[in-house]
Formats: structure tokens, C-alpha cells, sequence
């Protein structure tokens, strides 16, 4: 596990949700201290019609940018779960979802042999994956009939439609609470690097 993400975990467990009661907070913080060895990743059920930040789409739709040539993928929401709920009121309209694609680590293997990358150094790689201490990636374990074991590259972002989502996306699971918050802390340390040690003054 990497510093910035020990570090992140031991203050997640001082920002803990305030709607949490003292019982879900204690299991919260329980699994957390399992890291990286926590199992719990997805919801059996519930939400199946709420759109939710750290949810695994199917349908999304990937334009290259320079051919444009566009494929389907399952992907990750990346926007905030409060943004893209139609039920909240706004003046300002949410035109896109934001998402980033899921890659089965399988590809991965095969696309980093492909580039003569070596054994040992691709083991390292999937071990830094597979144990989240990897800053710029998030690891999926596979559910079967869902997902294979699986990876998200945090800078590999992509934006469709607000009515093209709600139209042709399918939701395939559900962050577990406790998924939930490793990715939260996995989007902090990506995106907001707090220690980047560059001073700006």
C-alpha cells in the first residue's frame, strides 16, 4: 500500500458520512481497516433505477478522437450522483455523464505482453492494481455473469449525453458502501493531489 493511500484512509475514518448511524459507522470503519482486503464490493440489490456516482454502466459510447470511430463499452460513473438525479432542481442543466470505461485485466495482460512489457514488471502492475494501491487506477473484482476482474484507468475520462444515458445505458451494479468509499478515496488522491509538493505563491 502506498503512503498517500494509508494516509487518505487513516483520515477517511475522521470524515465519515454525518447520515450514518453510530452502528453503520462502526462497519464502515471495521471493513476499511481491512484494506486492501476488503471482499464487500457490490450491493446484492437496491437502486436499481438511481444513477449513482462509482455504478458500472453497460452501453456507454466512446468516440475516438481522431478517426471518430465510436464503440460500446461498461463503464464507471465518474459524475456526482446529486448532479445527474432528475429529481434534483437546477438553473443550470446537466448535459453530460461522466464516465471512465472498465478495462478486464485479462486485456490488460495481454495488451502489456503485446508490448514486450516484462513478466516481473506486469505482475508488479497487477499487484499494485489488485491491491488499490495503484494511484491511478481502480480495481473491479470480477462478479460472475457481470464483470470480469477488472480495471479503471482514472485518466482515461469520457463524457456522453445526459438523454443519450438515460435512453441506451444499462445499470449492471452497485457500489457496496464500503466500495463506495474506497473509490471516493481513490478519486481524491488521483484528482486532487493536496501533497503535490509544487509551491504556488
Amino acid at each position: 500500500m502506498t503512503d498517500s493511500v494509508q494516509k487518505v484512509m487513516n483520515v477517511a475514518e475522521t470524515f465519515l458520512p454525518s447520515y450514518l448511524t453510530p452502528a453503520q459507522k462502526e462497519d464502515l470503519v471495521s471493513e476499511l481497516r481491512k484494506f486492501p482486503n476488503i471482499v464487500n464490493y457490490y450491493l446484492s440489490s437496491g437502486f436499481e433505477d438511481e444513477a449513482l456516482q462509482g455504478d458500472v454502466w453497460s452501453n456507454f459510447e466512446i468516440i475516438n478522437f481522431d478517426s471518430g470511430d465510436r464503440r460500446a463499452c461498461s463503464g464507471i460513473i465518474l459524475s456526482n450522483s446529486c448532479d445527474i438525479s432528475p429529481d434534483n432542481e437546477r438553473h443550470l442543466p446537466v448535459n453530460n455523464v461522466l464516465f471512465a470505461p472498465l478495462l478486464s485485466l485479462d486485456k490488460l495482460k495481454n495488451f502489456l505482453s503485446a508490448n514486450q512489457v516484462p513478466v516481473g514488471k506486469v505482475e508488479s502492475i497487477f499487484q499494485g492494481i489488485k491491491s488499490q494501491s495503484n494511484t491511478s487506477t481502480f480495481f473491479l473484482p470480477g462478479m460472475p455473469g457481470v464483470i470480469e476482474d477488472s480495471v479503471v484507468l482514472l485518466s482515461d475520462v469520457h463524457v456522453v449525453p445526459a438523454s443519450y444515458f438515460k435512453e441506451n445505458c444499462k445499470k449492471s451494479l452497485t457500489l457496496s458502501m464500503h466500495g463506495f468509499y474506497i473509490f471516493l478515496i481513490k478519486l481524491s488522491i488521483h484528482f486532487c493531489r493536496f501533497n503535490e509538493r509544487v509551491y504556488r505563491f
